[in-house]
């Protein structure tokens, strides 16, 4: 039998599709190296729901280039680039409101990509550890 081709149109698919259609990628990571990775799973048509500290935002908003040279971190090409096709939500993992929605997000996750520096990791695993949801591939991008 052949593939079959689902009717919904692009503007209804939330994500880009391709290989990774289906799969749900959870991203808590800031930088170059997760934010890339992320965008790679994007690329392929995993929805991937990105995870930025509430208030700050993640750390490329405030990199350039910016339009016009004006800074601003709405507007970063950096940023951009890296969060193309990515839905967003700002959390503090540090309170455990903030915890428990991530978890919450985590529970349905597919792959988590992360980059919790070791203060945060303790204070982000303690009580929760990931045979949670064994199923979920759990990537660690450090940038060098």
């Amino acid at each position: 039998m052949g593939n079959t081709i689902s009717s919904r149109s692009w503007k209804e698919t939330p994500h880009r599709r391709g290989a990774l259609e289906g799969l749900r990628v959870i991203e808590v990571a800031q930088g170059i190296a997760g934010p890339y990775c992320g965008r790679i799973f994007a690329d392929h048509g995993a929805d991937v729901v990105k995870v930025e500290p509430r208030g700050s935002g993640d750390v490329t908003r405030s990199w350039g280039p910016f339009p016009g040279g004006q800074h601003d971190i709405e507007k970063s090409g950096t940023f951009f680039f890296l969060n193309t096709g990515k839905r967003s939500v700002t959390l503090d993992v540090a309170a455990a409101d903030d915890r428990a929605r991530l978890r919450e997000l985590l529970r349905d996750a597919d792959v988590l990509i992360e980059d919790f520096g070791p203060q945060l990791k303790q204070t982000m695993i303690n009580g929760w550890a990931p045979s949670a949801r064994e199923a979920m591939a759990w990537i660690r991008a450090m940038e060098f």
